[in-house]
């Protein structure tokens, strides 16, 4: 990727094709003063495109810094993201500026909620702020003095510190203090211990369950498990758990009542309201997962219909306004007629306005 730009800056090219120590050190330099433009398709967040300085690492993986995760939606599941290198001076800086994560923030403070400590690190800090020196801690890692609630440290508490953090120093420092916690979370959470219980919810004191296959009866069930769930105290296999969904790291209640109570009341493929009676860590009947299997197919209809009204609004709303011979091919249901009528007519197209100029590239 960055071979033509060591060549301009006078590497052999043989050199750098053979990876020579010179080259490699040049790379280095190189990179390490360098934007790179990350890109993960489809996100339809103003954070889909992040500006960052490379760093080399073996491996054929990208390593993506875990601020940027929620952002870019990047979840650990096969994700593929486009890797681009601006060439012109201009372009670096205009990376810089504009799509770094601290160009991002000075464009639009709103988007701060989007870089902070997420998962196992969100409840590594929530474990820590349990004690005086631990919330101490946080809000020098911070570099904040804005009190702190004695309560586990959550999504809110977060985001109130970070924003006083932006307002008193700007995007650089914030971003400085939430790496610096986003590390120290990751690394109190290994040293806690906690880890999932094969036995979850043996100690959890569930309710009887009703012996109707009522749906009210059941619901009213579901409720008196959540509320359980949030009186529950600490010490035992659930503490994990009611961590992760008590510092907003990962889950909520209703998945977690789920998974250690009953499934509770859903749809069935009449659109009538069944009870599933078991609960996830128990194992489901056939008849149950087949009854599932029909909430699981409308919500991906619902998913899909909505990236689809999502993505017609955007194109709409991005459709070129000229009257070029591409804008109007762009904006027609069938170009080729557009085309082929400007052929016809011996019509051209300079590219000289910025739609035309984006698409082509």
């Amino acid at each position: 990727l960055f071979e033509p730009l060591l060549i301009r800056d006078g590497i052999d090219r043989e050199a750098v094709r053979l990876r020579t120590s010179e080259a490699v050190q040049a790379l280095d330099a190189l990179m390490a003063r360098s934007w790179v433009l990350v890109h993960r398709a489809p996100v339809v967040e103003p954070t889909g495109f992040l500006a960052f300085h490379p760093v080399r690492s073996a491996g054929q993986v990208i390593r993506l810094h875990p601020l940027a995760n929620h952002s870019m939606n990047a979840d650990f599941d096969g994700d593929i993201l486009a890797i681009f290198l601006p060439v012109t001076p201009e372009a670096q800086i205009e990376a810089g500026e504009r799509l770094s994560l601290a160009g991002h923030l000075r464009r639009d403070p709103g988007l701060l909620g989007n870089f902070l400590p997420l998962h196992s690190a969100r409840a590594g800090l929530a474990l820590l702020s349990r004690t005086p020196q631990g919330r101490k801690e946080i809000k020098q890692l911070a570099g904040s003095e804005s009190p702190l609630p004695d309560a586990p440290l959550n999504r809110a508490a977060l985001l109130a510190l970070a924003e006083h953090v932006m307002i008193e120093q700007g995007p650089a420092a914030v971003l400085d203090g939430l790496h610096r916690l986003t590390m120290r979370g990751f690394s109190a959470g290994k040293r806690s211990g906690l880890s999932l219980s094969p036995f979850l919810g043996e100690s959890f004191p569930r309710p009887n369950p009703p012996r109707t296959e009522d749906p009210e009866a059941w619901e009213v069930y579901t409720e008196e498990l959540i509320e359980r769930l949030q009186a529950h105290g600490e010490g035992d296999e659930m503490e994990p758990y009611l961590t992760a969904v008590r510092s907003g790291a990962r889950s909520n209640y209703a998945i977690l009542q789920k998974f250690v109570g009953a499934y509770g009341v859903v749809e069935d493929a009449e659109a009538g309201r069944v009870a599933v009676r078991h609960a996830l860590r128990d194992g489901m009947t056939v008849q149950e997962l087949h009854t599932l299997s029909v909430g699981a197919r409308n919500g991906f209809a619902r998913a899909v219909a909505e990236l689809e009204s999502i993505s017609h609004t955007l194109r709409q709303s991005n459709l070129p306004t000229g009257y070029g011979v591409l804008a109007r091919a762009m904006r027609a249901r069938r170009p080729g007629i557009v085309f082929a009528r400007a052929a016809a007519a011996e019509q051209t197209n300079p590219l000289t306005d910025l739609d035309s100029s984006l698409f082509f590239g």
